[in-house]
């Protein structure tokens, strides 16, 4: 099966779905921007060590760009997947750090940035 130059891969969060309204507002963007779209269902385990065991599993691949989206749980799953994949981007959304392993976890993407809104549970 022949590579896409750019592909996106999307993982969502623990009690969510493969194309819920941020995934199918993302993807609609990225295919704008002449990337294929993957969004892998991961909703068979709440245990985010076999969803990133999924994702390897597919095997992941593109041309030039390869783009790991995550959103909560899925933000943890990419972030994670990063260190073997090493993507060309890396974006979260409202990721599940400290919740999961209570630190970041370690990645070879050049920059995670977290706002201060996503941190406020972290406070308290």
């Amino acid at each position: 099966m022949p590579q896409h130059p750019k592909v996106v891969y999307f993982a969502h969060g623990k009690e969510s779905g493969p194309w819920g309204i941020k995934i199918i507002a993302l993807a609609k963007i990225a295919r704008k921007k002449r990337f294929a779209v993957e969004s892998p269902d991961y909703s068979f385990t709440m245990d985010p060590e076999e969803r990133v065991k999924k994702l390897f599993s597919l095997n992941p691949r593109a041309q030039r760009d390869l783009v790991l989206v995550g959103s909560s749980m899925g933000g943890y799953i990419s972030t994670v997947a990063s260190k073997k994949l090493k993507p060309s981007g890396l974006f979260l959304l409202a990721p599940a750090f400290y919740i999961i392993e209570k630190r970041v976890p370690a990645t070879k993407s050049p920059a995670i940035r977290q706002t201060h809104r996503d941190c406020s549970r972290l406070a308290g």
